[in-house]
């Protein structure tokens, strides 16, 4: 454990910094680079690997037997779209930081190397060996899940009103219920890809 902030570092210390799905919780992402950018001598690497929350699209097949219509997973994408703009406005990070990291980067004063695209697929299928941790996050119940993050507050920072904070939780519990029976019935399946930006730079 430590301080995004304060790395216990001397200036100019080390050859590469590299974080992971750090920027993106931060409230202040350019300080933190700022720091990476400190104990990382000239010449040496700054690397980033943040998410695009944006780019998230998956399959599963409890929101399958749900049936949903167009116009119901459209309200899913504007979902999501509200929470993530909600974290931005409390202050509690940015999920799609990832695609501003060359900016970020170049405004710390970093020269910039590479921008890729993490590209892996995220999938579940049986009998789910191997894959324990997902499958416990995925069967946490929405309301724990709800309480943890505070996601009322971010949905309504956000701007969703109630009646549509209402009627997510209703989807949510409802696609909860059909996932707990598909998995105990290794039923269930799922792929997911959200892309991850990595991105290289250079200290100067």
């Amino acid at each position: 454990m430590g301080d995004a902030y304060k790395l216990p570092l001397s200036d100019e210390s080390i050859d590469l910094s590299i974080c992971q799905t750090l920027l993106m919780h931060l409230d202040e992402p350019a300080k933190g680079i700022k720091e990476m950018q400190r104990v990382t001598k000239k010449g040496g690497r700054v690397i980033a690997i943040e998410p695009n929350y944006a780019s998230l699209s998956f399959f599963d097949t409890s929101y399958e037997a749900m049936g949903l219509s167009l116009e119901e997973k459209t309200k899913l994408w504007r979902w999501d779209r509200i929470l993530a703009l909600g974290k931005r406005k409390l202050g509690r990070g940015d999920n799609d930081i990832g695609l501003r990291m060359p900016y970020l980067f170049h405004e710390s004063g970093l020269r910039v190397l590479d921008v890729r695209c993490l590209d892996r697929v995220f999938y579940l299928v049986p009998p789910y060996e191997g894959h324990e941790l997902e499958l416990k996050h995925l069967l946490l119940p929405p309301d724990e899940v709800v309480k943890h993050l505070d996601l009322r507050s971010e949905f309504l920072a956000g701007g969703g009103t109630e009646k549509e904070w209402e009627e997510y939780l209703r989807v949510m519990m409802t696609a909860y219920e059909i996932q707990r029976k598909q998995v105990e019935a290794k039923t269930f399946v799922s792929a997911i890809f959200q892309a991850a930006v990595v991105t290289v730079a250079e200290k100067v």
